[in-house]
């Protein structure tokens, strides 16, 4: 039932109007994570169905092995313009009851999708491997070229350093069409990085709090490459060996690959959302909430039938959805009801 419903998701989503161009905000912003959903152990045909207390006869994949499903987002917003010790404060909650002034704008039009890898068949009947991460990036590029035809508004792109979402970004959804358009690496995963770093550099927590404020204060500033070559220094200078040495390397190295994409300081001045919790929060809610519960192992379609229908009710198109799917069952199962109308009936089928 599950798999039946979800078969007119992709028909209803072409057709769903788009939200009025009155209601968009000032710059559409765009992020894709993945999260890894357990599938099951596929069974060998020669395999019987009952359980057995032999072991098999060629060891075959592990049953907790992980299919990787991309999750994208889509959405407009108005700019909000914030310092970079007003985001140190956001970031170190150090005002905790205090509200944002002005309040933060709200998101038009949110959308959320996953897809995982799937098997398809090209018109010359020959099978490939359909990557989820470009069947995800497909739907965002089509819902934004609707959405902004003419690429009037900025497009921020906004994800983690993962070098596959960049690349695939990059030919999905390419920059350049306007000239506020801009990449931005999630400001929470340089944290994680710059925190391992803290803890390698410093032994004492206080020590490694006032650091790690210090060093992310400078880099919502725009001083990464100091950043970088401060950290090296340190390192070299206090001899550094091992899995601490590792720590700062693996820091410096992801600031220096994605330095260009940390000018926090001029996306902050132009009210660019810098932090990617709204595709973090998806896969939570879309993923992990539901397909991640103890013990759950699923097989491809039944995993990306659930993520379909799912998707529908965070979006909070779910009552849409209904209808339009009453509407294509009534066409599948009375091809021919409304011929009835020429014969004068009063009622159909």
């Amino acid at each position: 039932m599950n798999r039946h419903m979800a078969g007119g998701v992709t028909g209803y989503r072409q057709e769903r109007a788009c939200p009025e161009v009155e209601a968009e905000g000032e710059i559409f912003v765009s992020s894709v994570d993945s999260k890894g959903v357990v599938m099951r152990k596929p069974r060998e045909e020669a395999e019987p169905e009952a359980p057995s207390i032999l072991p098999p006869a060629t060891k075959g994949p592990k049953p907790g092995r992980k299919s990787m499903a991309v999750v994208g987002t889509l959405y407009s917003v108005d700019r909000y313009v914030r310092t970079p010790e007003e985001m140190l404060e956001i970031l170190f909650r150090e005002h905790p009851g205090a509200e944002e002034k002005p309040a933060r704008p709200r998101p038009c039009g949110k959308h959320v999708w996953a897809a995982l890898d799937e098997e398809a068949v090209a018109a010359d009947g020959t099978a490939f491997r359909l990557e989820g991460l470009h069947t995800t990036l497909l739907w965002l590029s089509s819902e934004w070229q609707k959405r902004d035809p003419a690429h009037r508004k900025p497009l921020v792109r906004l994800m983690d350093g993962e070098h596959r979402l960049w690349e695939a970004a990059d030919w999905h959804l390419p920059l350049g069409g306007h000239r506020d358009d801009a990449d931005i690496l999630d400001i929470m995963h340089v944290a994680g990085y710059l925190w391992e770093t803290a803890a390698a550099l410093e032994s004492h927590r206080e020590h490694q709090e006032a650091f790690f404020h210090e060093r992310m204060g400078r880099i919502l500033h725009g001083e990464v490459r100091g950043v970088i070559t401060g950290l090296r220094a340190l390192a070299t200078r206090r001899n550094l060996r091992g899995t601490k040495r590792k720590a700062v390397r693996n820091a410096c190295n992801y600031f220096e690959t994605h330095a260009e994409r940390m000018r926090y300081d001029e996306s902050l001045r132009l009210g660019y959302p810098i932090a990617s919790g709204a595709v973090e929060g998806a896969c939570r809610h879309l993923l992990k909430d539901r397909l991640e519960r103890t013990g759950m192992r699923w097989v491809r379609a039944g995993a990306q039938a659930m993520l379909n229908l799912r998707s529908l009710w965070i979006n909070g198109e779910w009552d849409q959805y209904q209808e339009h799917y009453v509407e294509r069952e009534l066409d599948r199962l009375y091809p021919n009801r409304k011929s009835l109308l020429k014969h004068k009936r009063r009622t159909l089928p």
